[in-house]
């Protein structure tokens, strides 16, 4: 081989791995390239996930809260209604209690009316039996007068047709 082909041979084959080594130096660049782009993809979504997850944890809290509230809100819901139905009851109770008491009372007023009415009754009869009494004994009188008239009548009747006869 001459010098001139050797040379030929000796930088085409330069060339070639120049060329190679070129193009290698390229495919990294553009690996880099790629690599450096899916480390930024990969770190914005890192950050967005950070984000997220805080703003999950927020609500996590925020709803943690509002459990926590809406427990006290339904204990205070249930409170309020036991003592609902215990004054209802207690109402009742009392209602019942309070109309048994005035149905009592409302009876005794009856009664001791009842009773003053039966007392002015009979002081009534009394004194008006004691006229009616009275009655009877001046009716019993004029009627014991009369007939004694009678027997007196009769008598001298009696006396006159005996003389009469005579």
């Amino acid at each position: 081989m001459k010098a001139t082909q050797y040379n030929k041979i000796l930088f085409s084959k330069m060339d070639h791995w120049m060329k190679k080594r070129a193009f290698a130096t390229w495919m990294d660049g553009g690996n880099i390239m790629k690599i450096e782009m899916c480390q930024e993809h990969q770190n914005n979504l890192t950050e967005e996930m950070s984000v997220k997850n805080n703003e999950i944890g927020n609500l996590t809290k925020r709803h943690a809260d509002k459990s926590g509230r809406n427990a006290v809100l339904t204990a205070n819901l249930k409170r309020t209604g036991q003592r609902s139905m215990s004054n209802c009851f207690a109402r009742a109770y009392y209602k019942r209690t309070a109309r048994a008491f005035e149905l009592w009372k409302e009876s005794k007023r009856a009664n001791s009316h009842k009773e003053r009415l039966l007392r002015r009754t009979m002081e009534h009869w009394l004194k008006q039996n004691g006229k009616y009494m009275l009655a009877i004994f001046a009716n019993w009188k004029c009627l014991a007068n009369i007939n004694d008239t009678k027997n007196n009548i009769s008598g001298m009747e009696y006396e006159m047709n005996d003389i009469a006869i005579t």
